[in-house]
């Protein structure tokens, strides 16, 4: 019920004007930039008035930015040249339009690139960061935040950095990880602090309430919100008011008291119109019809469902679009009109699918800009290892000249050493540095394939799952009206029906071993405990577990890694042991867990299973394993059961201050 509202921040620092979505930056001014005329005014003036424009009337300052990009260039100025095309790009954005806006990011990252400009390379690489979050491509948008982050730390953009981690945090608040995504929000609230940016403070713990609300830790969120609400007020922030105010409705009415949040909906809609913030009033209305629906008056929840679409249509965000035509299908449906309320849903269906359809082509664009920021760098290490042969041929010739009068050969021994030597700490240097950093990616990589799986498995579970309940639904009453049920068509219809049945337990079994909720919601310890009872329930087998020190010391990553190579295991086990019994230990200690898996099956030869390469489920496992730096061992012989071993180091756990 609790929908999160992403913060865009079309100025330049925090405190400038806000409206619904993501940080999006076209850069700060350096003193150092040569101001020019467009039409008579200066650059800087135009630039700010266009960027007032972008929220209310986009298609008339991109025209005017596209004139400006002309003079820009005639007059080679590179930097505004390089923020006009990120405000274009802003522009199209605003309306949902991705694909250009990621044309205009496209060409302002190649010319940041070629100027070596670090702000406006992190400008561009946050903004395509959030291009990559609004069409649900989060792990590319998680790439080019962290890119944005880099740079934004070589210029000392401690502000830009701040606002980066808002839209990080609010990342992994769309993938339900509250531990990371309050882990950013602190850490963008202390910078907003540190550079006493009241807005950008405001931001920052509305996220953290959020999380708290989403954990169901309702003082803790109520007292952030409050906090909230009283900055708001105090620097006339209209933005941050209404969206407080929508957020404390939440906890309100996740606590069920829904009067006091329908009071706090209203209080939030009179303050979205004074700046005629239309997407968070699109939030405010479906919080409305919800908390309607619930209460049993569905005539009220008919007509916020019915403005929160309106509004939705309005702004033009059609992952808005797709949302209200959901909240408008639940609504008819709950009425009776069943058949208003699969067009609806249909239209959700068909608006969703097209948005992951393009998502695909956004990656491609991702692919280039990639592409791009390669070239650059090798570029510069070739320009970079030109000059180092320069100054090491003039190096050489020197010092021969110079010793070569006395002892040559001593000279050019000590030469040789010490370049060897050099050459290796170097070398050791660089090949630390590479260790570094792809252990890095991978540990990332591990952790977006995860938040993907999870995602993915609720998308089936919360979109694929109620469509084919809404079908079964309709063939059942098409059954209940056929009045010969001995006929052909009653079979039929009967048929059609216990299909439907065996895809919905197919999906729900798919969605549970992608995203398990019991793992997700109360971690490692209760999903084993959980498997483990499911497991004697079949009365198959008989399982024992003993766990030791666990809860509490590993990483969601770490977890989810366990779980399925656990889970393998026991699947082989069942499908090829033809055993009666299988005992699990896991054992956690300060530097490692330890995973035992025994059975009193009939065995298996595991040198034989190599050489007939066989075992994939077994191969999995090993590199799920090894892919924490961990080991696994098979030992089992035929007839003398099996016993399955895991051992995965443990890191310790880096909490922000």
């Amino acid at each position: 019920m609790i929908r999160i509202v992403i913060i865009l921040v079309m100025t330049l620092s925090v405190s400038g004007e806000l409206a619904a979505d993501i940080v999006l930056f076209q850069g700060n001014q350096k003193k150092s930039e040569n101001h020019f005329l467009v039409d008579g005014q200066p650059i800087d003036s135009l630039f700010q008035r266009v960027q007032s424009m972008v929220y209310h009337h986009p298609d008339d300052a991109r025209k005017i930015t596209m004139e400006a990009i002309k003079i820009a260039q005639e007059l080679q100025q590179y930097e505004w040249e390089i923020r006009l095309l990120n405000l274009v790009g802003s522009a199209y954005a605003i309306k949902s339009e991705y694909n250009q806006a990621l044309a205009f990011y496209h060409q302002a990252l190649e010319r940041a690139s070629e100027k070596g400009s670090y702000t406006r390379l992190a400008d561009t690489y946050n903004n395509l960061g959030g291009i990559q979050f609004l069409t649900g491509n989060y792990p590319e948008a998680l790439a080019n935040y962290l890119e944005a982050l880099h740079y934004y730390e070589k210029d000392k953009g401690f502000d830009k950095i701040a606002s980066v981690h808002c839209n990080i945090g609010l990342l992994y608040s769309s993938l339900k990880n509250s531990e990371k995504s309050k882990m950013h929000f602190r850490k963008a609230l202390s910078g907003f602090k540190k550079l006493r940016l009241f807005s950008g403070q405001t931001i920052a713990m509305t996220g953290i309430s959020r999380n708290y609300l989403v954990a169901q830790q309702y003082d803790s969120a109520m007292a952030y919100i409050d906090t909230t609400l009283s900055l708001s007020k105090s620097i006339q922030d209209i933005y941050s008011l209404s969206s407080a105010l929508k957020v404390k409705g939440d906890i309100f009415f996740a606590q069920e008291y829904y009067n006091k949040a329908l009071d706090l909906y209203y209080q939030s809609e009179t303050e979205a119109l004074r700046i005629e913030n239309k997407n968070t009033l699109g939030g405010i209305y479906e919080s409305m019809a919800q908390t309607f629906q619930i209460m049993g008056n569905l005539q009220q929840a008919a007509v916020f469902s019915d403005k929160a679409l309106e509004m939705a249509q309005t702004v033009g965000d059609r992952q808005l679009i797709a949302g209200a035509h959901l909240l408008v299908s639940k609504v008819l449906e709950q009425k009776g009109n069943f058949k208003q309320a699969l067009k609806h849903y249909q239209t959700a269906f068909e608006l969703s699918n097209k948005i992951i359809d393009e998502s695909k082509l956004h990656g491609m664009y991702n692919m280039e800009i990639q592409q791009l920021s390669k070239d650059k760098e090798i570029q510069r290490l070739e320009i970079e290892r030109q000059q180092y042969m320069i100054n090491k041929r003039n190096t050489t010739i020197y010092i021969v000249v110079l010793v070569a009068l006395f002892i040559v050969v001593l000279v050019a021994a000590a030469y040789y050493f010490f370049a060897s030597k050099v050459k290796a700490e170097q070398q050791k240097k660089i090949n630390e540095a590479n260790l570094r950093a792809t252990e890095e990616r991978s540990k990332v990589a591990l952790e977006a394939e995860i938040q993907e799986r999870k995602q993915l498995g609720l998308e089936l579970h919360d979109r694929v799952g109620p469509l084919l309940s809404l079908a079964k639904l309709n063939l059942t009453a098409m059954a209940d009206k056929v009045e010969n049920q001995n006929g052909t068509n009653w079979k039929i219809l009967n048929n059609s029906l216990d299909t439907v049945n065996e895809i919905l337990k197919e999906i729900k079994q798919i969605s549970q071993n992608m995203a398990p909720v019991v793992l997700i919601e109360k971690g490692f310890e209760a999903a084993i405990k959980n498997l483990v009872v499911r497991l004697n329930e079949a009365q198959n087998y008989h399982v024992t577990l003993d766990m030791f020190d666990i809860n509490g010391k590993l990483e969601p990553y770490v977890e989810h890694v366990l779980y399925r190579s656990i889970l393998e295991s026991l699947n082989n086990i069942l499908h090829h042991a033809n055993g009666t019994e299988i005992n699990i230990q896991i054992i956690g200690s300060t530097e490692d867990i330890t995973v035992m898996i025994e059975d009193n099956g009939q065995g298996f030869d595991p040198a034989l299973v190599r050489l007939q390469n066989k075992g994939l489920g077994l191969k999995s496992t090993q590199n799920r394993i090894e892919s924490l730096k961990g080991n696994m061992f098979v030992d089992s012989k035929i007839g003398m059961g099996t016993i399955i071993t895991f051992i995965v180091p443990l890191q310790t756990k880096e909490y922000d201050a």
